[in-house]
């Protein structure tokens, strides 16, 4: 199955004692973009690609890619699943512009990336789904380590078509 989506995400900043003391929130657009290839009946290997950009009062974007899975509870015409990945992601923080200390490492973010997630399709048993999921995406800054590990974050929920 192809699979696109919208949604809404809660994107999240790392959190540094001297350079960002408070961890930043924002409500982002998410564009969902999946392939998932059914093994079994409670089985899939899945490739997710989950887009979250931030319009506010400073931009961010944030877009993994993970390879993972999917066990599905039920081989029903409603199925709820769990599952998970691992891949690699990119990041941009706006809301680092406003230091004048801040690197291209603090801005920009590259690494590895994981998530998690959960929700329902319906009509799984025909030809063309409806999903609605949940995740919480996580990308680890390989471009700076020091003096804090940068971990960004984002809560999506979306609707999707899988055909």
């Amino acid at each position: 199955f192809k699979s696109w989506g919208i949604g809404f995400s809660t994107w999240h900043n790392w959190r540094d004692e001297t350079m960002n003391p408070e961890r930043d929130w924002a409500l982002a657009l998410l564009v969902h973009h999946g392939r998932i290839w059914e093994m079994t009946s409670h089985g899939s290997i899945t490739f997710m690609a989950n887009g979250n950009f931030a319009f506010g009062e400073y931009k961010e974007a944030q877009v993994i890619g993970v390879i993972g899975g999917r066990y599905f509870f039920l081989n029903d015409i409603y199925s709820p699943y769990i599952g998970g990945g691992f891949g690699l992601g990119l990041q941009y923080d706006g809301y680092l512009n406003e230091y004048s200390k801040s690197t291209f490492g603090d801005k920009f973010g590259f690494g590895f990336a994981g998530n998690v997630e959960a929700g329902i399709v319906v009509f799984r048993t025909t030809t063309t789904q409806l999903e609605l999921g949940a995740s919480y995406d996580v990308l680890v800054n390989v471009l700076k380590m020091e003096p804090a590990v940068h971990v960004y974050g984002a809560f999506n929920f979306y609707l999707a078509i899988n055909y």
